[in-house]
């Protein structure tokens, strides 16, 4: 409770004096926990000064103490507290509690490794959500002793900073299960030759498997782990799965295989996995693995990447299966569904498919333990698409309570900087958190977003509701789709492309993102405005506005709105040989004398400084400097070309001939990209960005 006090200070007071007098009282009683009985929270106003708390497990508690002090923040009462004035603030409900555990999976492991200071108040956070697990995604960014160069050159966790959020975890009883890959999909160790060797050999190389249990013990002694997740990759995938698919399939039609080669070949595998299953239980630690490590598709793309419907949905060797979990052994395992993107009845069929594949082993059933993993949508974006992700915590949830699982994870994974908002990642926590202790027959996804929108502010202590951070969303928004549905990952293709040699932003071209830009920003920027009025209205300020969770979607989409309408302005005053117009854009007479007024790309690039500054400091904040750099790049490399585009269009207005020469070469051939369909889907990568061809 001394984390909780510390961190929500102003929620408490001393344990002596008049305050403490008139201050409510908490009474916490532990129940002893019966399975045979459905687990349920029980809150009760027991006078005008004290609350009573009926829970079983330590977690339940700190739940019940998140909605109570929600309930305080928004309490009616005044100083004149009664009985009735407590249950009319809230301070009496239910909660039935409908899974054994709620967790989150953090990736931290695409150069945003979170201060542990960060660290430890998610966790704080996390419990008054009823979180009960958290999950750190570690590929090499923690030390192991004897190996400086594991995750050489970037934040690293120390024995001594897992122990501190250990401590703190457990205090608010959370528990930390670090979630790690094995030793060949560790993707930078190639960088060093000392690992040259052993990545050479093979997977089951006795030297790698050393490294492995090395790996394990590094991360779960300090942090007293008796869980583990083990995350097999595309190369480990790839050696074992893959080549020896292709070579039982190659000489059959239909994508049948040779059921007699391919059950040979696979017993490789079974035995790789079944010895990392030996050494997590050498340790004494259950391993947990997602099923698509153990499932064969039809296919000879990677089934380990299972993001969407038609890479590996129901379509599973079950036969194969069978064979894998029954060479794993009948030592303790969890085997976690993931789901980012499959409809709830494609989801609903695989879980049941693969629970039954077990059904007839009565001994195996009972030694393997299921649980669902969905996404938040964080993957390579600034903001979480939270419609796309409200959509499949509800479809996945429902599917988790149909097939009675009570183990529900849901994760956010970064990419290649960590660009994403964590303000954006806790509004889509709260939400998971509220849908899961809300849910029942009459609940309705407005009875969950009100609770939300109460809960968000307090629990996370952010200065925004979280109907403000479904605002930020349109960020992604193409203009014709309606809001909420297919958010793409759009603000970030438009902010990193070049200047001139863009590729997405002639395709929008038409549209109205140059408006929606402007509008968005007005609308964010009002909210941030209102938010400061009511502090003074209340005789408060707010230091430091730039980290109110709203600030940086503004900023990004005021540089939005600038860079679309200088591209705009350029492209239409080149193809018209306006130069007139071209010279104003750098604030100059088609002379070359100067103009007065800040002209558009000074302005523009005045939003991209400011961009930068802000991302910093909210980088800072949340992250360990190290991976900075990643980010800082991308930000020098487009002020480089900004001003390049600048002396460029001045020289072409002197007609020299070089400078014509490279502007026709920008503006020679637009082709199509793509179909706006794609933006149905939550994000677009490079392969589906490929040119279809050019246009009239």
């Amino acid at each position: 409770m001394l984390s909780v006090k510390q961190r929500f200070h102003e929620y408490f007071v001393s344990d002596s004096g008049k305050d403490f007098q008139d201050a409510i009282k908490l009474l916490f009683v532990q129940s002893p926990l019966d399975k045979k009985v459905r687990r349920r929270i029980k809150v009760i106003v027991s006078d005008a000064n004290l609350v009573t708390i009926y829970f079983s497990e330590r977690i339940e508690a700190f739940l019940a103490l998140g909605r109570l002090m929600v309930a305080a923040k928004n309490a009616p009462f005044g100083l004149v507290k009664s009985k009735q004035a407590l249950i009319a603030a809230g301070m009496e409900f239910d909660i039935n509690v409908t899974v054994e555990e709620l967790g989150f999976k953090l990736d931290t492991s695409s150069r945003g490794v979170p201060a542990v200071e960060r660290l430890q108040d998610l966790t704080i956070s996390l419990s008054l959500y009823g979180y009960r697990t958290l999950f750190i995604y570690m590929e090499d960014t923690f030390v192991v002793e004897n190996e400086p160069f594991f995750g050489y050159m970037q934040k690293r966790f120390t024995y001594e900073d897992f122990v501190a959020l250990g401590k703190t975890a457990k205090s608010v009883g959370i528990e930390i299960i670090p979630s790690i890959l094995l030793i060949d999909d560790i993707k930078s160790l190639i960088k060093w030759p000392i690992y040259s060797s052993i990545l050479q050999a093979p997977p089951n190389n006795e030297e790698k498997y050393d490294l492995f249990h090395r790996v394990i013990l590094a991360v779960s002694e300090p942090l007293e782990s008796k869980r583990i997740h083990i995350n097999v990759g595309e190369k480990t995938h790839e050696y074992f799965v893959q080549k020896v698919y292709a070579k039982c399939s190659k000489y059959l039609g239909n994508m049948q295989i040779d059921r007699e080669c391919f059950n040979s070949e696979i017993q490789s595998y079974s035995a790789h996995l079944k010895r990392v299953v030996d050494i997590s239980r050498s340790l004494n630690i259950v391993p947990a693995f997602y099923t698509d490590s153990i499932e064969i598709c039809p296919k000879e793309q990677s089934i380990n990447r299972v993001k969407f419907p038609e890479d590996c949905n129901v379509d599973v060797d079950t036969e194969t299966f069978i064979q894998l979990n029954e060479a794993l052994g009948d030592s303790e395992i969890e085997f976690i569904h993931r789901n980012y993107a499959s409809e709830e009845s494609a989801f609903d069929k695989k879980i049941k498919l693969l629970g039954s594949l077990v059904d007839d082993d009565t001994f195996l059933k009972q030694k393997r333990k299921w649980s669902i993993c969905l996404s938040l949508w964080s993957w390579n974006r600034f903001w979480v698409a939270l419609y796309w992700s409200v959509n499949m915590m509800e479809s996945g949830f429902t599917a988790a309570l149909k097939n009675n699982i009570k183990h529900v994870y849901i994760t956010a994974w970064s990419h290649d900087g960590s660009e994403i908002s964590m303000a954006s990642v806790e509004a889509a926590l709260a939400f998971f958190s509220e849908l899961v202790h809300t849910k029942n027959e009459q609940s309705s996804r407005s009875d969950v977003m009100q609770r939300v929108d109460e809960s968000f502010k307090v629990l996370f202590r952010r200065p925004a509701s979280f109907s403000d951070m479904l605002v930020a969303c349109a960020l992604d928004q193409p203009s014709e789709f309606p809001v909420g549905w297919g958010i793409t990952n759009l603000a970030k293709w438009l902010t990193w492309e070049d200047p001139l040699t863009a590729h997405l932003n002639p395709q929008l071209a038409e549209t109205n993102l140059i408006t929606h830009y402007r509008i968005l920003t007005d609308n964010l920027d009002t909210k941030i405005s209102q938010f400061l009025r009511q502090l003074r209205m209340q005789g408060s300020e707010f230091d430091g506005i730039e980290y109110h969770p709203l600030s940086f979607p503004a900023a990004l989409a005021r540089f939005l709105h600038r860079k679309l309408t200088f591209y705009r302005i350029f492209s239409i005053a080149y193809s018209n040989n306006d130069k007139k117009q071209m010279a104003k854009l750098i604030g100059r007479r088609v002379d070359g004398t100067k103009l007065s007024e800040v002209s558009v790309l000074e302005d523009l690039l005045l939003c991209l400084s400011s961009l930068h500054s802000l991302h910093h400091k909210i980088w800072m904040l949340e992250f360990d400097p190290l991976g900075w750099a990643q980010i800082e790049s991308r930000y020098g490399v487009l002020k480089i070309r900004l001003e390049s585009t600048r002396k460029l269009i001045f020289s072409y207005l002197q007609d020299e001939s070089a400078a014509v020469r490279e502007l026709k070469s920008y503006f020679f051939q637009k082709a199509k990209i793509h179909t706006v369909e794609v933006f149905a889907l939550p994000l677009f990568t490079w392969s589906q960005a490929a040119f279809l061809g050019p246009t009239e």
